[in-house]
């Protein structure tokens, strides 16, 4: 082990000791950035389809989305910065209310495709190719 890292190491585990196990107090999202190709396309997709709403803009570069306490970013890219890889199986799952009708229909009349769905999740792409999920799953239970 590095000898740096194993100090840290050591600093945790003793303060881990020392707070009964925890490292640090509960964590949720603050923030997801997404850099976007076309943030204009992305930004409508997220505010039109999925019906998120803006909480602040600097229009042509960045639209803040109210994400559940924290924010969504839609980012312009710089560019020449590689966008998602649309094969990816890597996805981000957004906490959706109004499954399977509202959403979907509204998808649809975007001419977004669902990929694939399980009892509680639906997955698509984003107009940059980055997966989404929009689940029900009951978070609560765990």
């Amino acid at each position: 082990m590095v000898p740096c890292l194993a100090s840290r190491c050591e600093r945790v585990g003793k303060w881990r000791q020392d707070t009964g196990g925890a490292i640090i107090g509960p964590m949720r999202i603050h923030h997801l950035a997404f850099r976007c190709p076309d943030y204009a396309a992305t930004t409508r997709f997220y505010i039109d389809v999925l019906g998120m709403r803006v909480v602040s803009e600097t229009p042509g570069y960045s639209t803040w989305l109210a994400l559940g306490g924290g924010v969504l970013m839609i980012e312009q890219a710089s560019e020449g910065e590689k966008g998602p890889d649309p094969t990816s199986l890597r996805f981000v799952a957004f906490h959706r209310e109004d499954l399977p009708g509202d959403l979907e229909e509204r998808l649809a009349a975007a001419g977004v495709l669902i990929e694939d769905r399980t009892g509680y999740t639906i997955y698509f792409r984003d107009p940059d190719g980055r997966r989404i999920g929009a689940s029900t799953f009951p978070l609560q239970s765990l």
